[in-house]
């Protein structure tokens, strides 16, 4: 058999490679998966942070429980997007249902320090209008939500809107415009870059809201060795070195950016189906002359230009007069009030939104309160803020607007309340009355306002003011005030502006016990504030409870850590039971968050000499004095230390000045007698034992010293 002939090999066959490319399903997998695990790793940074408790909630409202009922509430690190923590402003008190009950018309109020009634918001414009609204129509709730506050500008108040917007309001208030170039991100701001480019601002406050944007933030800040460029909220005085020109282009960026900002809260306003009530911005023209003056390339300058309308005012050319008075405003180097393009864009955005949108011309309106149709001090304190007056006029007309717009069938009185109706129902009395015009006096006597050079009439009346109604804040008054006061309480128990009012009636009229007990039930109402803290803590030192005090002073400063008056009134709760070092710690987080506090080196002087460190004592006193002149209580103890260490020319001194300061004080009274006496001052000494024992008849060691003192004129007589 003939064996086969092999088969030829030939070439070798291929064998199918190996897939070098997934299947398209897998493929399109790993893509998606390579774009999300950024995201997710990111993400899960972010949450991992949360929970870890870095950073800060960036959200305008939280939720807390008061009374069993669920409320949204301010939330105090909201601002710190926006503001170095250390000088950060924080919103005011909010207390809002979370759910809108049926029926009730929800009213927002958006703005800055003007729109949250600065100097006293329970005294501000929307509190004026909720009084004024309640009058008109009986059978009607309103929830006046007041979520302004000082210091912001568009760029604060448009993630504030875009919160609202969630939350059922049926109106919107927008009073907005004197702190774009002085707020965040303006052209004079104090608070980082100046007039930066809306998409900047976009992205850095967007990253500021991640807790990973913070921890960069931070990082980065930490990598640059930047500090704090105050440790404390400095007012005005802070903007003193950041003056702009006239003509500085910065300013036409702060323009547009707040042209869009408005056009967002407005987008934002509608589209959570609010009706706007969107205003123009009144400035004190006639009577706040500029705080800075620049000169323009044309030569110009505010102080030129207020010059130039005050004497055509006087001519009674007010036409043009209100011409220069508004350049004057504008281009003012320290820029804290709203300009006229400002205003302007006002009424074009207000257009944009037919239907949606009305617009409330205030500028105009309370120009018509002045006999020159020019704003002045018949409405202001100082530049922007409105006095009692203004405020009532203001929150009038918001009422008026609001009237237009509200149901035609909604049951209404014919009248408007009174402006005394009004105060009656805010528990506007004399003496809270005072306590405002103080606080402002205390405002206008420091920087810019100490440079104007009508100041000093400004305070003369404020004084004058609080005089009058000194004389006539008699046993009798108090008696009605007290019962106006529960009168409209037993109307509005939960109303908490009106309950504080009342607290601060009572402790203004000395009424310590039952001013602690309103305080605590302000406190059951607003669980999440800091102020029935801090109030109670500085009651009840007054009152020497002072483990009470610390136990509040401890809770204030922790709801609000950058309370300087807090940390000042742990320290006295310390001290008073004789915990000496840790009182100094507590001074100590004072003295670091202002330097120059002269209540905070006084106490730390009190301690020293406690602590027999009487040198230190001295200056510390001294610099306390140093600060503040007219802290009498300063010179009286320093008095008392140089007495103690036999310099007793100097002791007289401040003796002497104590009892000038506070003539109402006995022991200083007598302590500059005693003085007087050693130097053989015998007339003057026996009118200051006298004026002691006037003050305080039942004190004995004044008594004895008088009858020595007439001993002594006798033998001196004899001889």
């Amino acid at each position: 058999m003939k064996p086969r002939a092999p088969k030829s090999k030939g070439p070798p066959a291929i064998r199918p490679p190996l897939a070098t490319t997934l299947p398209r399903r897998r493929k399109w997998f790993f893509r998606i998966a390579a774009l999300l695990l950024p995201v997710l790793l990111l993400g899960g940074a972010e949450i991992t942070l949360r929970l870890a408790g870095y950073g800060f909630d960036p959200h305008f409202f939280k939720s807390q429980t008061i009374g069993g009922e669920n409320f949204l509430v301010q939330n105090d690190e909201f601002s710190f997007r926006f503001f170095p923590r250390e000088a950060a402003r924080h919103p005011g008190v909010v207390r809002m249902s979370a759910r809108k009950s049926p029926g009730t018309i929800r009213v927002f109020i958006l703005g800055e320090s003007a729109a949250m009634g600065d100097p006293e918001p329970a005294y501000g414009p929307a509190r004026f209008m909720e009084m004024q609204l309640r009058g008109k129509f009986p059978e009607a709730k309103f929830e006046v939500i007041n979520v302004a506050f000082t210091a912001i500008n568009s760029h604060v108040i448009l993630p504030i809107a875009r919160e609202c917007a969630r939350h059922e309001g049926d109106f919107w208030i927008i009073y907005m415009g004197n702190n774009e170039m002085v707020g965040p991100f303006g052209a004079a701001t104090v608070f980082g870059r100046r007039a930066a480019p809306l998409p900047y601002v976009r992205l850095v406050t967007a990253l500021e809201s991640t807790r990973l944007g913070q921890l960069f933030s931070g990082l980065a800040r930490k990598i640059r060795g930047e500090k704090p460029v105050r440790s404390s909220w400095g007012g005005m005085q802070m903007f003193l070195n950041n003056q702009i020109a006239p003509d500085s282009p910065l300013k036409e960026n702060v323009h547009r950016n707040f042209a869009k900002n408005l056009d967002d809260i407005l987008r934002a306003g509608t589209r959570g189906g609010a009706n706007i009530l969107l205003n123009t911005v009144a400035v004190n023209l006639k009577d706040c002359e500029p705080f800075a003056s620049l000169p323009a390339n044309d030569g110009r300058s505010a102080e030129a230009e207020f010059i130039a309308g005050t004497t055509l005012l006087a001519q009674g050319k007010t036409s043009e007069a209100r011409e220069r008075l508004q350049r004057a405003s504008d281009d003012d180097a320290l820029p804290f009030r709203t300009d006229a393009v400002e205003n302007d864009q006002i009424r074009a955005a207000a257009k944009k939104f037919p239907g949606n949108v009305t617009l409330c011309d205030a500028a105009a309106e309370l120009s018509a309160f002045n006999p020159e149709n020019i704003c002045g001090e018949e409405t202001f304190y100082e530049h922007v803020h409105f006095n009692f007056d203004g405020a009532h006029r203001l929150g009038l007309l918001w009422a008026q607007q609001l009237e237009k717009l509200l149901p035609p069938a909604l049951p209404r009185n014919t009248n408007w309340l009174t402006p005394s109706a009004c105060a009656l129902q805010l528990g506007l009395s004399d003496w809270n009355r005072a306590l405002v015009w103080e606080h402002m006096a205390g405002r206008l006597r420091q920087t810019p306002f100490s440079a104007q050079s009508n100041n000093r009439q400004r305070l003369e009346k404020l004084a004058a003011n609080v005089t009058i109604l000194r004389e006539g804040m008699t046993p009798e008054n108090a008696a009605n005030t007290k019962s106006n006061f529960l009168a409209q309480l037993s109307r509005a128990p939960a109303d908490f502006e009106l309950r504080e009012n009342y607290a601060v009636f009572l402790q203004s009229a000395g009424n310590l016990s039952d001013a602690i007990s309103q305080w605590r039930q302000v406190q059951a109402l607003l669980p999440h504030d800091f102020l029935p803290h801090f109030q109670l803590a500085h009651l009840l030192n007054q009152s020497g409870a002072n483990s009470e005090a610390e136990t509040e002073a401890r809770a204030a400063v922790r709801l609000r850590s950058s309370l300087t008056e807090g940390w000042l009134e742990l320290g006295k709760a310390l001290a008073a039971q004789n915990k000496l070092a840790d009182a100094l710690d507590s001074y100590a987080v004072a003295q670091q968050q202002e330097p120059a506090n002269a209540q905070t080196l006084f106490h730390i002087g009190k301690v020293k000499a406690l602590q027999n460190n009487h040198v230190q004592a001295m200056a510390h006193y001294r610099a306390s004095i140093q600060s503040n002149p007219a802290n009498w209580e300063a010179h009286y103890e320093l008095g008392g230390e140089l007495d103690a260490a036999g310099q007793s020319a100097e002791a007289l001194a401040e003796f002497g000045e104590a009892v000038r300061l506070n003539p109402n004080y006995s022991r200083a009274h007598f302590n500059f007698g005693v003085l007087l006496a050693k130097s053989l001052q015998l007339d003057a000494a026996q009118r200051e034992f006298e004026e002691t024992l006037r003050l305080e008849p039942g004190y004995q060691n004044a008594r004895e010293n008088l009858e020595k003192i007439r001993i002594l004129k006798f033998r001196k007589k004899g001889l």
